[in-house]
């Protein structure tokens, strides 16, 4: 099965624009003519040793809703609360992220525990709220489902995507694409990956992966958080895979 990013970025460079795109990106076209693959794997050397240490920590979302972003993440998808910290009457953020004992619910941490790995850990997600936003006539914060920005979308892994699509539907969740069925390039979960009427390259973008047919990409679930976020969501062990 072919990541999604590795096919995104494959189709980006592949397009007749490519003669007249950065170098980095010629250069990936030039090693995919080479393999006759569209799937090339990375070959970067060691990092500096001025980077040795440093990691992705955490995720920001700036959230309309509080309470509805902090019940979804905590109470559907199963992150604990690490902290909520008040900073003004009109400037909240709360910190969430999922027991790192072991896989999720295999290693319970309490809030004090979690914040005291806070800067040792990964995949915690930070949730920033302005009060001006509780006003349901003032202007809200668009996601990029709906308005294509630079945030694509957020990455879950679940041990079974068919129990995890289920369980979704129970909460309510809104499913921009099932398991099992191809998503459509006109929908709300195509702009979360630029693909909206910005362009005439986004169109021929959006014509190679009708030709590809986004190979995997069936088998994973999109959703939406309360604030309208895109989550993909993809089963720990590929169906019918076992790699790349």
């Amino acid at each position: 099965m072919l990541p999604l990013l590795a096919i995104l970025f494959t189709l980006s460079s592949s397009l007749t624009f490519a003669s007249a795109c950065p170098g980095h990106l010629a250069a990936r076209q030039a090693a995919a003519n080479a393999t006759s693959s569209p799937f090339t794997l990375g070959e970067d050397p060691p990092a500096p040793p001025a980077n040795l240490g440093y990691t992705l920590n955490h995720f920001s979302l700036i959230a309309n809703n509080l309470t509805a972003m902090t019940a979804f993440y905590r109470d559907v998808l199963g992150l604990r609360e690490i902290f909520s910290y008040i900073a003004s009457p009109d400037y909240t953020v709360v910190y969430l992220g999922f027991s790192h004992g072991g896989k999720n619910g295999t290693g319970y941490q309490t809030g004090e525990q979690l914040y005291a790995e806070k800067n040792n850990i990964e995949g915690l997600l930070e949730l920033v709220h302005h009060s001006s936003t509780d006003d349901p006539d003032a202007p809200r914060f668009e996601p990029s489902t709906r308005v294509p920005n630079t945030f694509g979308h957020l990455g879950l892994i679940v041990p079974d995507i068919k129990a995890a699509e289920r369980r979704f539907k129970k909460h309510g969740v809104k499913i921009v694409k099932p398991a099992g069925e191809e998503v459509q390039w006109d929908s709300l979960g195509a702009r979360a990956f630029g693909f909206d009427e910005l362009h005439s390259s986004v169109q021929k973008a959006r014509e190679a992966i009708k030709g590809v047919g986004m190979i995997g990409f069936s088998t994973f679930v999109l959703i939406e958080d309360p604030d309208g976020n895109l989550l993909e969501v993809q089963q720990q062990e590929p169906v019918g895979a076992g790699g790349v």
